[in-house]
């Protein structure tokens, strides 16, 4: 009988803790610094892994372009990525553009 009961709470305490709900929210994509450079990553998916790590990424070239700013740096991306129509490059630094997968 004891059992039963303890086992009533559990099933009781489980179900109340199933009813709370819980949020993740995705981290925003940013440059990073890797090998002295200030890389970005582009993918449909949102995120990609490089050099061994998960990253968050930019969906779109001209988010990427923005991100990296006047100094430039490296864009990587990964799958089919539309370039679209870039307003502004003249005034990036050197962008060098790598494809991985």
């Amino acid at each position: 009988m004891r059992t039963k009961r303890l086992l009533a709470v559990l099933l009781a305490v489980i179900t109340v803790v199933c009813t709370i709900p819980f949020t993740a929210f995705a981290a925003s994509p940013t440059a990073v610094v890797i090998d002295g450079e200030k890389t970005v990553f582009v993918s449909a998916f949102g995120k990609m892994n490089y050099g061994g790590k998960s990253h968050v990424s930019f969906k779109n070239m001209a988010d990427a372009f923005a991100a990296l700013g006047a100094e430039g740096g490296r864009i990587v991306f990964s799958g089919n990525v539309k370039l679209g129509n870039f307003d502004g490059v003249q005034s990036h630094g050197k962008v060098h553009i790598q494809g991985i997968g």
